[in-house]
């Protein structure tokens, strides 16, 4: 994941040259009609998401250039604050910058899907309301189904929450049901991850990985479940 939109379209540029030497198994996907088309093929369709708007340096004009290097998926930000809204790690979580939005609304004109899986809550949610295409959390859990090692002090909301390690990483990273339904609600596709459906120490077995699809689906609809590993 790059800072800066040189070091980043290096790294594209990287892709591509493997690419080349893989065009047998892989190639790189800048569209619906190309995943159909690797799929028919029996090949991988590669898409670059970078999970971090950081390497754009809080420059509009860079998301059009970082379009034409390929990129169809960004995530708005990375786990901490930047220039465009705030992080699920923050411990002070706000909304969207005034650049935020406007990242939200170039995204959607060039045709840029907005993930959200690693944005705070606040943010997320202006996001979601904010753009007028669907937007995507390509790998998370429900937070109200997401395992607790310490579920009777963990407390949430904008401010506070406590700080127990793993657990609260992982409820963090979790999104709540208002979330979820939200993103739905707007046409966007919620995706399970395999990280943390389990406590720390054990083993993530099949039927964890199906009670969160379940609890999801059971939530908001099949059409709008998948898991990030298929």
């Amino acid at each position: 994941m790059q800072h800066n939109l040189g070091d980043a379209l290096r790294e594209i540029k990287s892709y591509y040259n493997w690419a080349k030497r893989s065009k047998d198994k892989a190639l790189i996907a800048k569209s619906a009609g190309d995943i159909t088309h690797a799929k028919k093929e029996g090949k991988h369709a590669v898409i670059f998401g970078p999970q971090n708007s950081q390497f754009l340096e809080g420059t509009l004009d860079f998301l059009e250039i970082a379009y034409d290097y390929g990129v169809r998926v960004i995530q708005l930000t990375y786990n901490y604050r930047n220039s465009a809204g705030d992080g699920c790690s923050e411990k002070n979580q706000a909304g969207l910058s005034n650049y935020g939005f406007d990242l939200v609304e170039e995204m959607n004109k060039l045709g840029v899907l907005i993930d959200l899986s690693h944005t705070g809550d606040p943010s997320s949610m202006d996001a979601i309301e904010h753009s007028k295409d669907p937007v995507s959390f390509t790998h998370i859990l429900p937070r109200a189904n997401t395992p607790r090692e310490l579920s009777d002090f963990a407390k949430w909301n904008n401010k506070y929450m406590f700080y127990g390690g793993w657990t609260d990483y992982a409820l963090r990273r979790a999104k709540t049901d208002e979330q979820i339904k939200a993103c739905a609600e707007k046409g966007g596709v919620i995706g399970i991850t395999l990280f943390f459906a389990k406590k720390p120490g054990k083993s993530t077995l099949t039927d964890d990985i199906l009670d969160q699809i379940d609890y999801t689906v059971d939530l908001v609809g099949a059409k709008h479940v998948d898991s990030d590993q298929t």
